[in-house]
């Protein structure tokens, strides 16, 4: 896979690439996103310093948390959007990753197989509280 800016169009074109995928394909990209998040970001996205420096100092529960949330996100082959932000904001700034997935499971009977149906998507929102 090919690395791409992280920016709104390097996602949306890294999704595109992913989706691309056959079912197991797929499936080993979740892991390897959920296994480590920093790892996989860093294998596919090109960062800017201050890209890479927030990731390097981001909590491992915070990565671990996103790293699930976007295999989640992956395997149902749902939608991410992500803001374009400044590049050089005055300030901290926070992220917000709004989740609207839902996930509706069966389990098999005699009659039916498993059911799995996942609905939703991911936003993430990049603020300045200072200017907010």
């Amino acid at each position: 896979m090919l690395k791409v800016p992280f920016t709104p169009q390097g996602i949306a074109d890294k999704f595109v690439e992913l989706y691309e995928f056959g079912d197991e394909e797929l499936i080993l990209e979740a892991r390897a996103i959920s296994f480590n998040f920093k790892l996989w970001v860093k294998d596919n996205f090109i960062l800017n310093v201050r890209q890479e420096q927030e990731l390097e100092q981001t909590p491992l529960s915070v990565q671990m948390y996103w790293g699930h949330l976007l295999a989640t996100v992956l395997l149902g082959r749902h939608s991410v959007e992500m803001p374009v932000y400044e590049e050089n904001p005055t300030g901290p700034q926070t992220l917000s990753i709004i989740s609207s997935l839902t996930m509706h499971f069966t389990p098999p009977s005699e009659h039916h197989p498993v059911q799995v149906n996942f609905t939703g998507g991911l936003q993430l929102r990049v603020t300045n509280p200072v200017n907010s």
